[in-house]
């Protein structure tokens, strides 16, 4: 079995990071702007954003909570994990 270096695992955890950003920015805003002929958003626009983003970033957190909880229990029953 090959074991992915850090700097593989660096580098994954990279990408995973920009591409949950991206979903994260394209989701907020088709959700929240509307309107496309101001250079700036407006209030409510802006207050759509702050909530849509809280929530994904909650809802990633929580996804996180999860998997540092099921996750090790997966791999022991795959044996996956670590030799002792």
């Amino acid at each position: 079995m090959n074991v992915p270096n850090a700097e593989e695992v660096a580098t994954r955890n990279f990408r995973e990071f920009l591409m949950l950003y991206n979903k994260l920015t394209e989701s907020c805003f088709n959700s929240c702007v509307t309107n496309m002929n101001q250079r700036s958003l407006t209030t409510e626009e802006s207050t759509c954003i702050e909530i849509c983003s809280s929530k994904w970033v909650n809802l990633n957190h929580r996804q996180m909570a999860v998997f540092m909880e099921v996750g090790p229990l997966a791999e022991k029953r795959l044996g996956m994990g670590q030799p002792t």
